[in-house]
């Protein structure tokens, strides 16, 4: 039977475990996939021979703002976090579109293992309270952003309370953590 990582104490994950959650929630070119190449090589020098393109990467709030038992999710949101900041100052004199898509938590099919006994209580609690996020907002979000000159979109309210919250008072994002488990 495979293992899944679900939700787990740092201090209990296996390292082929956390090896695992970085690749399911890592894109490609972190992980040395094929869909990104240096900067005039492959993908976006097709796009940088045009001289437009989109590249939009999936991070999280997660990748800022921590949670217990999502340490290997975290990590690996702020390594896709990081990619896309630095890649957008990397192709910054190309009219190439890089967006950083950061949610909080969405209705996707990673909530499945919300479920898990090790799954962090704000989690569960926003689960059993119908809070979390739309997918279609956060899509028509992503849509306006590529409007913009914006490096990240951060989709509803609450993503970016929470990452002013982390960022700005980063001792008091664990009491409310706290309080919220």
């Amino acid at each position: 039977m495979a293992e899944r990582v679900g939700f787990e104490p740092t201090v209990r994950l296996r390292a082929h475990l956390i090896s695992s959650q970085a690749r399911s929630t890592t894109p490609a070119p972190l992980r040395g996939g094929r869909s990104y190449r240096l900067p005039g090589t492959g993908e976006t020098a097709e796009m940088e021979a045009r001289n437009s393109g989109q590249i939009i990467l999936f991070g999280s709030i997660a990748g800022t703002c921590p949670e217990r038992n999502m340490s290997a999710y975290c990590a690996s949101k702020a390594a896709v976090n990081m990619f896309a900041e630095i890649l957008w100052k990397e192709l910054e004199n190309a009219d190439i579109k890089v967006l950083l898509v950061c949610p909080a938590i969405t209705n996707t099919p990673l909530m499945r293992f919300v479920t898990d006994e090790n799954a962090p209580n704000t989690l569960k609690n926003s689960l059993a309270q119908g809070k979390l996020n739309d997918p279609e907002k956060v899509v028509d979000a992503i849509e306006k952003a590529l409007t913009k000159e914006e490096l990240i979109c951060y989709p509803t309210p609450d993503a970016v309370y929470a990452t002013r919250i982390r960022r700005f008072f980063p001792n008091y994002w664990w009491k409310l953590i706290s309080k919220n488990s």
